[in-house]
């Protein structure tokens, strides 16, 4: 079987062969590569499960730091995710947007398909939106947009395609239609898509606004109002909600709603948070629409004064029902970082009403405060990073705050390595009670004047690997694009948009790693259950010690990795029956997940 075009940029252990984006042609609605060489292991679903403290498995991740998986170079680049089973989609498009193609990497670095797969072969004029979820795992849902103009009218017609690893489009070819809206050439109403999150069903939430303008002159208009809208689409691609979804926020004042993130409340529905303000006022919102699409929040959701200008930066789940984010705010003579939680009745938390502060500088000085993110190192501890400014801190910092807004550190915070002056570039993503970060490194002694490293910082704020870092791709003149859970504890590293480099929990490249020892203690913030009767001969219950705020997702393995069955656990719920009476004698691995965190129970099933 030919490979896809993905390859390494040079030789290593394998005898790969690049390819370039003239090394494609199209083939039936589909990129397919000329001249490839060498054998996949296609269609693998999970990594392979071995009952040791630390397993491997056979990859293709490069465990070379000047080597990496290579995608074609396209001039719109990729959007990539996680599969929620340690591998990767991807999804590209045309240099025209008349057509998206996605792909798949399985975790063990391998290529899971022959060719790029269009995602909707029956629709023109498609436009990825950026929009890009995992809704259980082994899927990807990806959102696009077709536009169609019929006398003097343009119609938008908001769409979603559903594939799985095996790569087949699981909807109709031409996707789903999560909304319709009609608009005047003249651009009265304007159409934009603010995120969307999974519902725990195997379907997902969609939110996006319409923003409704009146025309001044020929050429000026000005906003009338805005409507924030949603719609769920069931595992199947129903829509729920009706052709034009439920509207969860109106904005009648003339001020824009901006800056909007999209998060899930962990019981299947969705937190949506977004920034609006003038010269004269400054606000934040939000809104959570449960899984019914009631809104949880009021019918126009919660609005708090703030004392200055905020551009929100990034938001997370606070695994207790509500939502975590972080922004940069401009006040007076200063601008800062600051971070706020809205719990689930979406009560505003931290601070005064206006957040807590992490970051306080003198305004000239504060330009790079606007790159700033939040990580989830646990489900009560959040990490918040800026990029330093050169002068006053020559390198990326991070702070820690607890569930309760306790900064954990001194200021000004820590950073992932002493010895690096670090540059424009500091992605992370939570792992197992820490979080990996990945940055740009310069280091004019060194005979490597930049390079990529990364680094693993615990709760506390230990580094748990080589001081210096780990070297993860010796280049320069690229940015991390993305980094993405390896289901491990690992990352996955998008590096300039076309390169992908794994290293796992231990800070070792290209070596993914299975799961850990089932004698290993738990840790806090692992999920703790226990399976009574075991063994079995038909059903068996998973007990935790308490309702948890948030779904978990079970799936039973054989020993060589096979998925027998999975399903989902709803939050507030205590315990699960399982009925195995079907399944054959031996030794299974149940997976319990939650978010980043994750536990494993042997079964045995004794006839």
């Amino acid at each position: 079987m030919s490979l896809f075009p993905v390859s390494r940029e040079s030789q290593s252990n394998c005898n790969h062969t690049s390819y370039s984006a003239q090394g494609l042609t199209k083939r039936n609605n589909r990129y397919c590569p000329v001249g490839a060489v060498g054998s996949v292991l296609a269609g693998l679903l999970f990594l392979t499960l071995m009952l040791t403290v630390v397993g491997t498995a056979e990859a293709q991740w490069s465990r070379d730091p000047g080597d990496a998986l290579l995608l074609p170079d396209i001039p719109n680049g990729y959007f990539v995710t996680s599969d929620s089973l340690g591998g990767v989609f991807i999804l590209g498009a045309e240099w025209d947007y008349s057509q998206s193609y996605c792909n798949y990497i399985n975790g063990n670095g391998f290529p899971g398909w022959n060719e790029w797969i269009s995602i909707m072969p029956g629709q023109d004029m498609v436009i990825p939106y950026g929009v890009f979820v995992s809704p259980e795992p082994g899927t990807v849902v990806a959102m696009l947009a077709t536009e169609q103009r019929t006398n003097g009218d343009t119609t938008w017609d908001f769409r979603a395609q559903k594939m799985n690893i095996e790569g087949e489009r699981m909807w109709p070819d031409s996707g789903v239609s999560v909304t319709t809206r009609e608009r005047n050439l003249e651009g009265l109403i304007e159409f934009g898509v603010i995120g969307a999150v999974s519902d725990g069903e195997g379907g997902l939430i969609v939110l996006w606004n319409v923003l409704y303008y009146r025309m001044i002159t020929e050429v000026d208009r000005g906003l009338e109002r805005q409507s924030i809208r949603a719609q769920r689409l069931t595992s199947d691609g129903e829509s729920l909600w009706g052709n034009t979804g439920i509207e969860v926020v109106p904005i009648e004042d003339r001020q824009a709603a901006s800056g909007g993130r999209t998060v899930s409340d962990g019981s299947g529905g969705v937190i949506m948070i977004y920034y609006k303000g003038s010269i004269e006022s400054y606000y934040i919102g939000g809104q959570r629409i449960s899984s019914d699409g009631e809104n949880l929040w009021g019918d126009s959701g919660v609005l708090y004064r703030l004392d200055s200008y905020l551009r929100i930066g990034e938001a997370v789940s606070d695994y207790h029902g509500g939502v975590v984010f972080s922004g940069q705010a401009a006040s007076g003579a200063n601008r800062q970082v600051r971070v706020f939680r809205f719990n689930r009745a979406g009560e505003q938390m931290w601070g005064d009403g206006n957040g807590l502060i992490v970051k306080d500088v003198h305004y000239r000085q504060g330009s790079y405060l606007n790159y700033n993110y939040v990580e989830q190192a646990s489900d009560s501890v959040f990490f918040f990073h800026w990029k330093g400014d050169g002068e006053e801190e020559p390198r990326s910092l991070i702070q820690a705050v607890d569930l309760s807004g306790n900064l954990k550190w001194d200021w000004p915070g820590v950073t992932v390595c002493d010895a690096d002056t670090n540059g424009h570039t500091l992605r992370g993503v939570s792992g197992v009670n820490s979080v990996i970060y990945g940055w740009t490194g310069y280091r004019p002694s060194d005979e490597r004047e930049a390079a990529f490293y990364c680094q693993r910082l615990d709760e506390q704020g230990n580094r748990m690997w080589a001081d210096e870092g780990v070297l993860l791709f010796d280049r320069r003149g690229l940015s991390i694009s993305k980094a993405v859970t390896d289901c491990y504890g690992g990352a996955i590293f998008q590096i300039g948009g076309r390169y992908l480099q794994h290293v796992n929990r231990d800070g070792e490249l290209g070596v993914p790693l299975s799961i850990r020892s089932f004698e290993q203690p738990l840790v806090p913030g692992i999920i703790e259950c226990t399976l009574f009767p075991n063994p079995t001969n038909g059903l068996t219950t998973l007990t935790f010690p308490s309702s948890m705020i948030t779904n978990r997702q079970f799936t039973l393995f054989d020993l060589q990795g096979r998925l027998i069955f999975e399903g989902l656990i709803p939050s507030g719920v205590s315990s699960q029956p399982l009925d195995v009476s079907a399944i054959s004698s031996g030794s299974y691995i149940l997976q319990i997940r939650s978010g980043a965190f994750d536990a494993h129970r042997i079964l045995n099933i004794i006839k």
